[in-house]
């Protein structure tokens, strides 16, 4: 049995959101900006950072068996993802509309989901090993 497969297929899941971000926020920030309150530099710049977590996740999505460390290092970026979303929602509280809020929370919990789903596969692939 692939004691893999679960962490792959959701390391898979998290590649392809972070190449949609990507997209979005950084060919789509000057449409964003004013929807969500925030600077077009901040949306454009965080696109910009996803790009090389989503090339991250998607080689490790495709090994037969991700490197431990490397998956750690992975949903450490989730986390810090998350803190980071739950610091623009406290810095720029008096700048964001209400899509904004709605859009910067609802991604952070998605990433949140990520990490949990990420965490529960690596440790079934490490139980079985």
């Amino acid at each position: 049995m692939d004691n893999s497969l679960f962490l792959r297929r959701v390391f898979t899941l998290d590649a392809a959101t972070c190449f949609g971000f990507f997209a979005l926020l950084t060919f789509g920030a000057a449409t964003l900006a004013p929807l969500t309150g925030l600077d077009t530099g901040l949306l454009r710049g965080a696109g910009l950072y996803l790009l090389p977590c989503a090339a991250l996740f998607l080689w490790l999505g495709t090994r037969p068996q991700p490197p431990v460390a490397l998956s750690v290092i992975g949903i450490l970026g989730n986390i810090a993802w998350v803190a980071k979303s739950i610091a623009v929602l406290a810095i720029f509280k008096a700048e964001l509309t209400l899509f904004g809020n709605a859009f910067v929370a609802a991604q952070g919990a998605g990433v949140l989901g990520l990490v949990l789903l990420e965490t529960v596969g690596l440790r079934r692939m490490r139980a079985a090993v």
